[in-house]
């Protein structure tokens, strides 16, 4: 019966011939195995449409895969609702210490910096102070000038950082930077504050070792929370290893060389986002990766 039916088989004993079957019918059964919610069965409407025209042997059968992203519990309204709070919580102890600071801030940059570089950055050096002479340009003008420059710089960061926690409450890599912005972005106020507050003077410290130590991670995570590219990790160690050079080197040390590292850990950072926004992104993190770039413009414009 078997050699009648399949003639290929006819060299073959009975006991072989009907195992070859049997592995012939598994191997089908592997092969044409769909999920339990994709029938085979089509309606009679369907025939002649095209529908099934395009499909061949090449053709991936819809095999039920990503079965984990499915069974995956997702995150409820209440965990956004927390996030936003949390980051609300944040930016209210971020505004409270930069209206403190701005009397400090604004009798800081009244007076010369006896450095090429001090902390806040906008405090004039004696260069700077010069040209301002040059151009009749008081020193109470600038400083108020520049104190507005701070609010306004603030201002604008928050508001970047609200639109992401408002939008996007649960994106992994879009949040935690929300929440470095809410912190940062009033720095220049942190520092200026423990001038005429010596016992906040190690809130600055703890900004500058945070930032470096975390900031890294966080930017070259955004906006999907991934490691890409993967050396971005390295990135992130880099930073981790500058914040304790830092920590442990103080103000008065390594004045140079503090800023050649900071310029080459920020040079790397920006590369590692350039370049996931070419090669990794798709239209929405392309959108998000814009508007972290443009806070960091506004940085820099405000610093320079």
């Amino acid at each position: 019966m078997l050699r009648e039916e399949f003639p290929a088989l006819s060299g073959l004993s009975p006991h072989r011939a009907r195992n070859a079957i049997v592995y012939a019918a598994s191997a089908c059964r592997h092969a044409l195995a769909v999920s339990p919610r994709t029938p085979l069965i089509h309606s009679r409407a369907d025939e002649g449409s095209g529908v099934f025209d395009a499909v061949t042997m090449d053709t991936p059968l819809p095999v039920g895969a990503r079965t984990a992203d499915r069974s995956s519990v997702q995150p409820g309204p209440l965990a956004a609702y927390l996030v936003q709070a949390g980051w609300l919580i944040v930016l209210t102890g971020t505004f409270a210490f930069a209206v403190a600071a701005t009397p400090t801030l604004h009798t800081i940059l009244q007076t010369t910096c006896p450095e090429q570089l001090c902390l806040p950055l906008t405090q004039p050096t004696a260069g700077s102070v010069e040209l301002l002479q040059r151009l009749d340009v008081p020193l109470s003008l600038y400083a108020k000038a520049m104190v507005i420059v701070e609010w306004t710089y603030l201002l604008l960061v928050v508001a970047v950082a609200g639109t992401i926690v408002w939008k996007q409450p649960l994106d992994p890599g879009g949040v935690p930077v929300a929440f470095f912005f809410a912190v940062f972005a009033g720095e220049t106020f942190l520092h200026a504050l423990p001038a005429y507050r010596p016992e906040l003077g190690l809130v600055p410290q703890i900004s500058i070792f945070v930032k470096f130590a975390v900031a890294p991670a966080v930017l070259v995570r955004f906006p999907d929370g991934r490691w890409v590219p993967s050396w971005s990790r390295l990135v992130a160690l880099a930073g981790l290893a500058l914040a304790g050079v830092f920590a442990i080197s103080g103000e008065s040390m390594l004045g140079r060389l503090r800023v050649i590292g900071a310029l080459a850990l920020w040079s790397a950072v920006l590369y590692a986002v350039i370049w996931r926004y070419r090669f990794d992104s798709d239209t929405i993190r392309r959108q998000q990766t814009k508007w972290l770039l443009l806070a960091g413009g506004i940085f820099v414009v405000t610093v320079a």
